[in-house]
């Protein structure tokens, strides 16, 4: 499957589940080397596909979300992961 099939089809997930700033928060906190900045911006910015391969060396096809000053890229592995955190930490009793 190509890369830019599989990054439409998570960002349509993403969007349908309308992570919350405090689970991209959360996520922020615990997520891998390379997967989360620091943003300039605290607010929210809404999920999109980013894809940086053609246009710089070691670029990525990737899922850009961010809140509460972080800035998540989404690559193929970590999409996965960010989709599945949100669907386990909804399903947890609070």
């Amino acid at each position: 499957m190509k890369i830019t099939l599989i990054m439409e089809q998570a960002l349509a997930e993403i969007v349908q589940l309308n992570p919350t700033c405090i689970e991209i928060d959360e996520y922020a906190k615990n997520a891998g080397y390379g997967v989360v900045t620091v943003s300039e911006s605290g607010g929210y910015f809404p999920p999109r596909f980013h894809n940086t391969w053609r246009i710089k060396y070691g670029g990525r096809g990737h899922i850009d979300i961010g809140c509460c000053g972080y800035h998540l890229m989404l690559d193929k592995k970590w999409v996965k992961d960010f989709i599945e955190f949100i669907k386990n930490k909804r399903k947890s009793p609070k």
